[in-house]
């Protein structure tokens, strides 16, 4: 409870204290103090509430969570530092999305991602993200030859 208390204690005062680049400063504070937290919930659990303990931070939650800080990154700085603009920069995260949230499934499953993709919910994923991100390019065209 409280790493998870410190973690959104930190990233609200850096997101309300930051003169500039709030964003990018808030993730970075919730990058730092995310892997420390869920290790200390892996601890504290199996200490003192799982006989025998699981250990699960390793298998799981270190490689789910490095997908999606890579993939929150990616997109911060695409859309901070390149001017696609944000309808395009939420596009590319959905696309991002889908091989995150494919790798996600599969690790949490053990199974490799062709076993994942035997069934047919994992290609509903595929088509849901896969659409919203060209509904997001289409508004961010749109958008774009509003403004000329």
């Amino acid at each position: 409870m409280d790493a998870s208390l410190t973690l959104l204690t930190a990233s609200i005062a850096t997101a309300i204290f930051s003169k500039k680049h709030k964003v990018i400063k808030t993730l970075l504070v919730l990058s730092a103090l995310l892997l420390p937290m869920l290790y200390s919930f892996e601890v504290i659990i199996n200490a003192s509430y799982l006989n025998p303990p699981v250990y699960w931070f390793s298998t799981y939650a270190l490689p789910i969570s490095a997908i999606w800080l890579v993939i929150a990154w990616a997109t911060v700085l695409l859309y901070t530092y390149t001017p696609i603009g944000l309808w395009n920069s939420i596009g590319v995260n959905l696309l991002l999305v889908i091989p995150g949230s494919s790798l996600t499934n599969a690790i949490a499953n053990q199974v490799s991602i062709a076993t994942l993709y035997k069934d047919y919910l994992a290609w509903i994923d595929l088509a849901a993200y896969f659409g919203c991100a060209l509904l997001c390019f289409v508004i961010g065209f749109v958008l774009k030859k509003r403004k000329k």
